[in-house]
């Protein structure tokens, strides 16, 4: 048994790591605190958390002890020491290790929380209470099991207010809440994908929903140097790098296999921008929890996604038992919602749109068409339709053309934008074309 002495020992030394990253490195140390939902009241000790409090308020100064005295005289404490402030700034941490520093502060949090809920309940049994306020002691203990520590309290609305409107001034706020789609015009209207937004991307079959996720994820990884994780439910994985390599090199899929006038520079070049791009995928199938599992898992280590890309939202089951496919996707929709929202990034979902469209003499689809489930056009904060008239008759007007709609936008303006599809080279490309329609 590990003595309890050197466990203390040991968490007093986390806690001062994070509270020195904090004042080596301000804004990256609060905004990483912001991500992960990490509070002063999950420090061990009351000091810590009084000066983590006070370091949050000084913001970007916070590498300015006399501010920090300051700042806890304001806050009216002597809990805290001078002589540790001084200790601790003049410290030299490692910014490297922070989030796992925060992360292992948050689930020492968590254990304690778990043992006293379980106490309670065990103190409830042994009083012969009632077995339902037992077992909803015992369910509060299990969500914290569930949300690693931290359970969702109340907080004042201006609380890290300071810090929104001075990464708004600086012009940091959008830098860092969006990845780009690469298509301006569709930029110019979203002001790219955002971080704990679900865009779900609805089509009919056949025109070109894969095409389009996998050149956003492309454009993200490679031109942004983003994080991606591409999840294929349909394509295997060579089918997945045939698409990227006919798009990165203007090469057609026939050409590339069966080995015809294969521009094999143009090949390397674009193997050499894959193997330095943070670009991930899966091609198996999964169901709802594993996939949600899959991206924890990555999350929890060095290599965190910016943008999750689901091809495509039908695909994904489940292992619950639900009376209907519409509750089925429903909740799908509702899980990649919560995805998006705990691990900080924007979740891009393809979806598959009813024939309702195709029986109207208008083929251009609508939010009602989204497939087994309105939850969908709920759960989503953006919904994107792609449609082309020259799939159901081709004319000078409208040949080659794609249109791709802003249907629902939760945080923006709605409208339509035109693409000139290019399928033989997996692509689509910006045009001042528009249909007399």
């Amino acid at each position: 048994m590990i003595d309890p002495a050197v466990v203390e020992l040991r968490q007093k030394q986390t806690e001062q790591e994070v509270l020195a990253a904090c004042m080596a490195f301000p804004q990256e140390t609060i905004n990483l605190a912001r991500r992960l939902g990490f509070l002063a009241e999950h420090f061990r000790f009351r000091d810590h958390g009084m000066l983590w409090e006070a370091l949050l308020r000084v913001g970007p100064l916070a590498g300015e002890p006399n501010l920090v005295r300051r700042e806890l005289e304001l806050m009216g404490t002597n809990l805290v020491q001078a002589a540790m402030i001084d200790a601790i700034a003049k410290s030299s941490p490692s910014a490297v290790h922070t989030e796992g520093f925060m992360k292992a502060i948050r689930a020492d949090h968590a254990r304690k929380q778990i043992a006293e809920t379980t106490l309670v309940a065990h103190e409830r049994a042994k009083e012969g209470q009632e077995l339902g306020t037992i077992g909803k002691t015992l369910r509060r203990a299990l969500d914290l099991v569930d949300a690693g520590g931290f359970l969702r309290t109340l907080r004042p609305m201006d609380s890290g207010i300071d810090d929104l409107l001075r990464d708004i001034e600086i012009g940091e706020f959008g830098k860092r809440l969006a990845v780009e789609t690469g298509l301006p015009d569709l930029d110019a209207i979203l002001f790219g994908l955002k971080r704990q937004q679900l865009i779900v991307l609805g089509a009919r079959p056949s025109m070109g929903k894969t095409v389009l996720c996998l050149q956003i994820a492309g454009h993200a990884a490679m031109s942004q140097k983003k994080r991606v994780a591409f999840i294929s439910l349909e394509m295997s994985q060579e089918q997945l790098q045939l698409r990227l390599l006919s798009a990165m090199t203007g090469t057609t899929m026939a050409q590339l296999e069966h080995n015809i006038n294969v521009p094999w520079e143009k090949v390397g070049q674009a193997r050499s921008r894959l193997r330095e791009a943070a670009f991930m995928f899966y091609d198996q199938s999964l169901t709802v929890d594993q996939l949600v599992d899959l991206c924890r898992a990555h999350s929890a280590g060095e290599w965190k996604p910016d943008l999750v890309v689901v091809d495509y939202l039908g695909m994904i089951r489940s292992e619950r038992g639900f009376e209907n496919r519409t509750a089925e996707v429903s909740f799908a929709s509702q899980a990649m919602k919560n995805l998006a929202k705990e691990l900080d990034c924007a979740v891009l979902c393809a979806a598959q749109l009813n024939r309702q469209s195709e029986l109207r003499s208008e083929k251009r689809p609508a939010l009602s068409d989204l497939r087994d489930s309105g939850s969908i056009e709920q759960d989503a904060d953006v919904v994107l339709l792609l449609h082309r008239d020259d799939y159901y008759e081709v004319t000078p007007d409208n040949q080659g053309l794609s249109e791709l709609a802003v249907a629902k936008n939760r945080q923006g303006p709605t409208g339509r934008i035109f693409l000139e599809h290019k399928f033989e080279t997996q692509k689509f490309l910006p045009t001042s074309r528009r249909t007399n329609k």
